[in-house]
Parts: structure tokens; C-alpha cells; sequence
């Protein structure tokens, strides 16, 4: 998904290009000095660091672990839209069983994606909030802080606040409320006529205070994402109420960025991940640099040659992290290893994505995840449409943020799955793949 919105800022105007938007203040973070961390070749590493401690431009964002509240405003803008069964239909697509939903909703798509520590609860309020002008006004509305949904946001929060208290809504006692969802009943802009009526993430701090809480991060999206049959890349033949939408927007929230192309003719005709990654092409799994900046995997470090089997990825999260010089660091260039297999959330988008789904094999991503810092430790932004804090991106920059390496016979098996016999020379390391049977793989690392 990908759309045009003009957000003023307090610092300049941004044209920015999205399913996510974002307004942030600048960051005093500190400069990144790496300083080299000798490790054993072969060893587990827990990171320190990650989005919600210390992510670039990721200050306040909602947590990655642990059960946060999420709290889900229904707004109306269609009086024919306000039935309970609407209401329903959201609560389903947030908190549903994979039967009710035919897919999985946000709470269980997280509980399953993080192995259980990421526990969502969240809260879908039982009524429509009713704006208090027309839809008009806010799809036209901005000024030096604010635009339309950040002013629907501040109306309904103020008219729940007191009937809601904010502070069970700060689990990581931050000060700010962890997020909000706004889902609006109005029609969707699938034909691209106009982009406020879309699906995005973005945040605003408001100087209000609900119960001593600032709200901050938010998304915003329509209930026909609930409905559409016509607009996805994935077959919706079995979804019943599709949560892929808020899902995606939900990764933005803890602050993943997108993983695709804004103008794919400036970009890698893959889209770096061959869109099989939620935060790409909006379904299938979190691939392992998320669930590493998530907080959810611990990986084994190699720094020299090393030979291993490798477990299924999706139900143990084992990732292997190759690199030349470790800096204990998840904000840094280096590779990723896993076993792709089609089990849990793979195994229900797995006719879609291009050449991965439906198959099992290992896949390498080379990472460039450095914070785009300056020299007084505050964040620089990249110059294009996408707002992030990090020196690359998937959707702007041509080198990019993660990338799928393929195996050199890529061309003949038209896959970046290596099988057996796969083989790739990779910057400082060559590998070497084995399948002993169907789903047991084994590889070798060499270093060069």
C-alpha cells in the first residue's frame, strides 16, 4: 500500500509515502560509537538494545513485549455504519480465534509471531465516537502541529475521558498512552482519489493530558480493510473478518519500517524481501530483523567457520547472525540465517509470496541496520519520502535496509531459498547448504 500525505511538522514539511506515516521530534539518543565485543564463534547473544529501548526515532512507541492494552476507537462518519455488528467485526479482527477470522487476528498473529511474549489486550470501545464536524473538514485539515486524524484523535479522547482511564493504558509507564487505533467507517480510497482515507501509522504528542497521560502513537484505518476481496495480493477466498491490514500498521506502532519500494524503478526488482515479510507486502510472517529489533530471538553469532543444522525458524525463532567484526550491537551491518518452512502464519499466506511460500529452505538477509545519527546524536533523516531514522531503507534508498541474498543458481531455481546443495560466496563468508530430508537442513560457513 502506498500513498501521498503532506504533514507539517514543527521543523518542515514532509511529503511523505506510505501505508506509514510519521511525525517525531528529534532525537537526543547520543552518538552510536561501536566499540568491537569479542564473543565465542558459535554463541548465543542477548542485544541490550532494541526498538523500544533505544530504537532511532522509536521513543514512546508500543511495547514489544509483555501484555500492553491496545486501545481501539470505532469513529463514524456513515450513520448507516453504527450497528453492534460492525463493532463486532472489529473486535473479531482484533481479538478473534483464527476461526472466527479465518486468518488470525492482531492479538494472535503477536502472541504466535513473538513466541508468546508479546501478549496484546486489546480494548475495542462498544460505540462509535461521532465527530464533531464533517468528514471534510478533517481530510483537509492541517496546520504547523496538527492534521485531521491527529484532531480526531484529541476529540475522542477527550470525550471518553471520563469514562476511560488512560493510565491502564501505559504499561511501560513512559507517560504516554502506548497507542491508539482509530477505525473509521467511512469508505476507503482504494483508487488512490484520495489519501486520507487510507491506512497509516503516525504520531503526534499532544501537550492535553488524559489522566496525567500524553497520547503519541497512532494508526488510522477504514473497517472496509475488514471486507475487501478486491484490492490484496493474497487469496481472501477463507478470511472471514481480515485483520492483514491492522496488522501491518500495528508492526509500525512499535516502530518496524516498510520493507517495499515507493518507486520500484529505483529500487531491487525483489523488494529486497521478495514480499514475503509482513512489514512488505503485508502478510506472511515478521522476518528475523523485526523480530530481533522486537525483542522477541536471541541469535547465535558467527565470526568464524562454523557448521550447524538449523531448526525451523517460525516455531523456535533460531537466527544465526554472521558477521566479520561484532559490536554488540543490533544497530550495524550484518547477515541473517534461518530456516524458512511453511508452518503457522507462513502456512496460511503460503500461496502468495513470490517463490518462498509453499517450499522450506534456509534464507540469508544481508542487514544495513545503522542509525541515521548526527554528529550531536540527533537523527537525520534520509531526504526522500519515507521519514525513518535509520541510514537505509527499503523504500528510498538503493542500498537497502534488509535484502534477501539468493543462492547463486537463483536464475534456474527463480527462489532466494537455498536447498540442498545451494551455494553462495557472500563478502567475507562462502556457505554451503545440505538437506538431509524434506525439512532437516544443515550448513557450513566459511569464512574467506
Amino acid at each position: 500500500m502506498k500513498k501521498f500525505l503532506f504533514i507539517l511538522s514543527t521543523l518542515s514539511l514532509f511529503l511523505l509515502t506510505s501505508c506509514r506515516i510519521s511525525l517525531f521530534f528529534s532525537s537526543n539518543e547520543g552518538i552510536n560509537n561501536k566499540e568491537k565485543v569479542e564473543i565465542e564463534n558459535g554463541s548465543l547473544y542477548e542485544f541490550k538494545d532494541n526498538l523500544k529501548n533505544n530504537g532511532p526515532l522509536t521513543t514512546n512507541a508500543f511495547p514489544s513485549i509483555g501484555s500492553p492494552k491496545l486501545l481501539v476507537i470505532p469513529i463514524s462518519f456513515d450513520a448507516t455504519k453504527e450497528s453492534s455488528s460492525y463493532i463486532n467485526d472489529i473486535k473479531v479482527a482484533f481479538s478473534g480465534t483464527s476461526e472466527e477470522t479465518g486468518y488470525y487476528s492482531v492479538k494472535e498473529f503477536y502472541k504466535e509471531s513473538s513466541y508468546g511474549k508479546l501478549n496484546i489486550e486489546p480494548v475495542v470501545l462498544d460505540e462509535f465516537y461521532k465527530p464533531k464536524f464533517s468528514k471534510s473538514y478533517y481530510e483537509g485539515y492541517n496546520t504547523r502541529l496538527d492534521t485531521g486524524s491527529s484532531i480526531l484523535l484529541k476529540e475522542a479522547l477527550s470525550y471518553y475521558d471520563e469514562k476511560i482511564d488512560y493510565s491502564d493504558y501505559d504499561y511501560d509507564n513512559d507517560g504516554c498512552i502506548d497507542a491508539v487505533w482509530l477505525i473509521y467507517n467511512c469508505s476507503v480510497s482504494f483508487s488512490g482519489d484520495n489519501d486520507f482515507w487510507w491506512a497509516y501509522q503516525t504520531s503526534n504528542l499532544t501537550d492535553e493530558l488524559y489522566d496525567n497521560k500524553r497520547a503519541y502513537y497512532y494508526a488510522f484505518a477504514g473497517i472496509d480493510f475488514m471486507y475487501d476481496k478486491k484490492h490484496v495480493a493474497y487469496d481472501p477466498t477463507n478470511i472471514k473478518i481480515d485483520a492483514h491490514t491492522y496488522i501491518h500498521e500495528t508492526g509500525h506502532l512499535m516502530g518496524l519500517d516498510d520493507y517495499y519500494d515507493y518507486d520500484e524503478s529505483r529500487g531491487l526488482s525483489d523488494r529486497g524481501t521478495y514480499e514475503a515479510d509482513m512489514m512488505d507486502s503485508t502478510f506472511g510472517d515478521h522476518g528475523p530483523i523485526s523480530k530481533l529489533l522486537l525483542g522477541w530471538i536471541t541469535p547465535t553469532v558467527i565470526n568464524a567457520d562454523y557448521k550447524s543444522s538449523i531448526s525451523s525458524f517460525a516455531k523456535t525463532g533460531e537466527v544465526f547472525l554472521i558477521t566479520k567484526d561484532f559490536y554488540g550491537t543490533i544497530y550495524d551491518s550484518y547477515y541473517l540465517l534461518v530456516l524458512y518452512d511453511e508452518y503457522g502464519i507462513n502456512a496460511l499466506d503460503k500461496p502468495f509470496a513470490k517463490d518462498i511460500f509453499g517450499q522450506s529452505g534456509i534464507l540469508i538477509y544481508e542487514i544495513n541496520a545503522e542509525k541515521n545519527l548526527d554528529s550531536k546524536g540527533n537523527a537525520n533523516y534520509n531526504g526522500g519520502s519515507y521519514n525513518t531514522g535509520f541510514k537505509y531503507d527499503n523504500s528510498d534508498t538503493q542500498k537497502k535496509f534488509v535484502r534477501m541474498i539468493p543462492p547463486l543458481n537463483s536464475y534456474i531455481l527463480k527462489s532466494p531459498l537455498y536447498k540442498n546443495g545451494s551455494f553462495n560466496e557472500i563478502d567475507y563468508f562462502k556457505v554451503n547448504v545440505a538437506c538431509d530430508n524434506l525439512n532437516q537442513y544443515s550448513f557450513t560457513i566459511e569464512f574467506i
